[in-house]
């Protein structure tokens, strides 16, 4: 099993999921997951500084810390400003598509709600459904899904056709627009006389004689 990499208590939240995720990994596949009381004392050997420091003072508390996502949680609060989820729960409350691609907005959105804890599945639809761009919901509701019932899966099918659709009608009117240009441009050079006539027009126009 590939050990997780040492965590030193940076406040980077890619970084610290990213450990966290790895260690789970790490004691699911060594079969340590299976002994809660180790996991712990175990992840302490991939600590370092602020990570290592606060794992110390744990374990000489008087009530220390032994259940591992609680662990997780309270070296989180350690290592990371004191308004850091104050912070994220206000981004990701007003996060929209804007011009996002579907994939995009819905992946980024499903890792803001990971990280403030954001409820069950259905939160996060109706979340994703708020923040959609508003001719995406209307289709949603001609669609018949709901964001009290449909599910993440439902809403992410309906809203990659949606945006197909759109991309197709702009790619068509933009084809139009161009192909009335090219048949304007070219009724314009048939209407014209040539340039060839237009000499000849003006060399044949009479002069006007001076008369004192």
């Amino acid at each position: 099993a590939k050990e997780p990499k040492t965590y030193g208590g940076n406040d980077n939240i890619l970084e610290f999921f990213k450990f966290c995720r790895s260690a789970n990994e790490y004691f699911e596949h060594t079969g340590l997951i299976y002994i809660p009381e180790m996991l712990v004392d175990t992840l302490s050997q991939f600590l370092e500084g602020k990570a290592y420091k606060f794992y110390m003072a744990n374990a000489s508390s008087s009530h220390p810390i032994t259940n591992l996502q609680d662990f997780y949680k309270a070296l989180m609060n350690q290592c990371f400003p004191p308004n850091f989820m104050q912070r994220e729960r206000e981004k990701y409350e007003r996060y929209e598509q804007r011009e996002l691609d579907i994939q995009t907005y819905l992946n980024e959105l499903e890792f803001r709600h990971t990280i403030v804890g954001g409820g069950d599945e259905q939160d996060l639809v109706r979340r994703a459904w708020r923040g959609c761009r508003p001719e995406y919901q209307a289709e949603l509701w001609k669609a018949r899904l709901n964001p009290e019932f449909s599910t993440l899966d439902e809403l992410r099918e309906e809203l990659v056709i949606l945006e197909k659709a759109s991309q197709y009608n702009r790619e068509t009117r933009l084809t139009s627009q161009y192909n009335w240009r090219v048949r304007e441009e070219g009724r314009g050079r048939r209407d014209s006389p040539p340039q060839r006539d237009r000499i000849k027009s003006r060399s044949r126009a009479p002069s006007r004689s001076f008369h004192p």
